[in-house]
C-alpha cells in the first residue's frame, strides 16, 4: 500500500475522530503531509517539516494541494532551505525569489504537517496548540512513522513535538544555531523559529544549514 493511500486513510480517520467529538456536525479539518509521494521517496534526505496549525482555517482545506500550486511568501525560505540541504555543499548564487522555478520544484518533495489539524490564525497559542497535540498523539505519531524523514525540522514545534512523539527523555544538543537530537541512528529533529518569523532571514537559514550538513557528512 502506497504511503499516500495510508496518509489519506489516517487523516480520514483523524476527521471522523473530531466530527464525532463536534456530535457529527462538520468541522474544520486541515489535510496535509506529502506534496509528491515520488518526489519524496527519491529524495535525500527525506525532509519533513513539522507546523503548528495551517491558517485560515477553513473547511477542505489542503496543505499538500497548496503547496503544489504555490501558496505563502515565507515558502520560498523552506524552498531554499530544502535545495540548500539537498545540496549538502555551498550554493553559490542561489535565487531567493519565491517565484524561482528552480525553488518551488523543491516543494514537491517535502513532507508538511501540522501538530494541530483545525486551523488557526496568524498567531498560534501555544498551550492550546500543547493541548491539543497531547489529545492527537497517536495520531500524530502514527503520521509522523508514515514518512520517516532522515531529517525533521521543527519550525517552532520542538518541544512540544518531542512529547508529543514521547521522545522527551532523547538527549538534547545545543549546537550554535540550532538545538537538536537524534532520533534513530542517522535520523535528526532539528528546533529552528517559524519560517514566517522576520528575523529568520536566508542569512539565519545559511547558518542552521551549515550545521545540518554536518549530520549527513
Amino acid at each position: 500500500m502506497s504511503i499516500s493511500t495510508q496518509e489519506n486513510a489516517l487523516l480520514d480517520e483523524w476527521h471522523e475522530s473530531r466530527r464525532k467529538e463536534s456530535g457529527g456536525n462538520e468541522v474544520a479539518f486541515v489535510r496535509d503531509g506529502m506534496v509528491d509521494e515520488d518526489g519524496y521517496t527519491k529524495s535525500n534526505p527525506k525532509i519533513a517539516y513539522v507546523l503548528k496549525e495551517y491558517a485560515p482555517a477553513g473547511r477542505g482545506n489542503d496543505l499538500r494541494s497548496d503547496l503544489h500550486d504555490g501558496v505563502g511568501y515565507w515558502w520560498g525560505k523552506v524552498d531554499y532551505m530544502t535545495h540548500s540541504i539537498r545540496r549538502l555543499r555551498d550554493t553559490p548564487g542561489l535565487p531567493t525569489d519565491p517565484d524561482s522555478k528552480r525553488l518551488r520544484e523543491m516543494r514537491l518533495s517535502i513532507c508538511a504537517f501540522n501538530l494541530s489539524k483545525i486551523g488557526g490564525n496568524t498567531s498560534t497559542d501555544m498551550q492550546l496548540l500543547a493541548l491539543q497535540a497531547m489529545k492527537r498523539r497517536e495520531f500524530i505519531q502514527r503520521q509522523f512513522a508514515l514518512y520517516d524523514p532522515g531529517l525533521t525540522i521543527c519550525c517552532g514545534t520542538f518541544n512540544v513535538f518531542r512529547y508529543a512523539l514521547a521522545h522527551d527523555e532523547m538527549k538534547v544538543n545545543e549546537g550554535k544555531h540550532i538545538n537538536w537530537y537524534e532520533r534513530s541512528p542517522g535520523k535528526f529533529v532539528i528546533d529552528t523559529y517559524h519560517f514566517a518569523y522576520p528575523a529568520f532571514g536566508y542569512t539565519m537559514i545559511d547558518n542552521v544549514v551549515n550545521e545540518i550538513k554536518g549530520f549527513f557528512k
